[in-house]
């Protein structure tokens, strides 16, 4: 059945839990809501009143109501600007922002309280766990790079990599010791080399932009990595999919770049790397 009551993935989590019968966290403060009184057909005339909140940021440091969507009931708050009703207007074609002030003004105001709340962290990195034994290695890609235009996010960016392109991961090494590094710039999956261009796929009905982009090879001659202040390089053989380094990291955050460099010196990033800990 369907049920038309708004909620997010969010939600997941807090569902799941309830029921299983698993008491949440003392310290955990989910986002989401349990799913069970909709799931089980109970009223709950809170879910009418409740507000979801996306955006679509892509930049390191988020901006107010950038690609942001405010979301409660049917209706949806656009950017802080345009009104939509969803249940009259599924295709979000008419703007009736003019019309409604009072439902803009109230669901304004649940942004800049989710805003006020989220803010703070914005300063802090989201740092990837390495080292650690629930995890040996740990697998980095390009699309958690720190940067501040677009990272290789996706198959078809990654394929037509921009040279140079590069940026450093957030780590936070869990133990101290020697570590392996191991770089790639195709997925380990198809063990492809690193100089080795990748031809276009078969194309796909809504996925053209994946398959069919050319893959962009690597000329690299060598491999650095760099992280708490030393450096560890090696000389990429030709038809190498994947090199490793090795390098020793203290415990704590750290910031850790991974580059290919071809014979001009032109660096650039190591779109995936296996990080672990010997």
């Amino acid at each position: 059945r369907e049920i038309p009551d708004l909620t997010g993935h969010v939600d997941v989590a807090p569902t799941l839990l309830d029921l299983a019968g698993v008491l949440r966290p003392p310290r955990w403060k989910p986002d989401g809501r349990s799913l069970r009184p909709l799931l089980e057909g109970r009223s709950d005339p809170d879910w009418e009143r409740r507000v979801l909140i996306t955006d679509s940021q892509r930049i390191q440091h988020p901006e107010k109501w950038r690609r942001s969507a405010v979301m409660q009931g049917r209706w949806r708050l656009i950017d802080g600007r345009e009104l939509y009703h969803v249940g009259d207007d599924p295709a979000q074609k008419r703007d009736v922002a003019s019309n409604h002030p009072d439902v803009v003004r109230r669901l304004r105001a649940a942004y800049e309280g989710w805003w006020a709340d989220i803010s703070p962290s914005f300063s802090q990195d989201c740092e990837i766990v390495v080292g650690h034994p629930a995890e040996n290695p740990s697998r980095l890609t390009a699309h958690d790079w720190l940067c501040e235009g677009f990272s290789p996010w996706n198959q078809a960016s990654v394929r037509a990599l921009r040279v140079p392109e590069t940026a450093p991961w957030a780590i936070r090494v869990h133990e101290a010791g020697e570590y392996e590094i191991t770089l790639r710039r195709w997925p380990e999956e198809i063990d492809h080399p690193i100089g080795a261009d990748l031809p276009p796929g078969e194309p796909v009905p809504g996925q053209a932009a994946f398959r069919t982009t050319p893959g962009v090879g690597l000329r690299a001659v060598k491999a650095i990595v760099r992280c708490q202040g030393r450096t560890a390089e090696t000389d990429v053989p030709q038809g190498a999919a994947a090199v490793t380094l090795r390098i020793r990291l203290d415990a704590g955050p750290a910031r850790l770049l991974a580059v290919f460099v071809d014979t001009e010196g032109t660096e650039t990033g190591a779109i995936y790397a296996s990080v672990r800990k010997r």
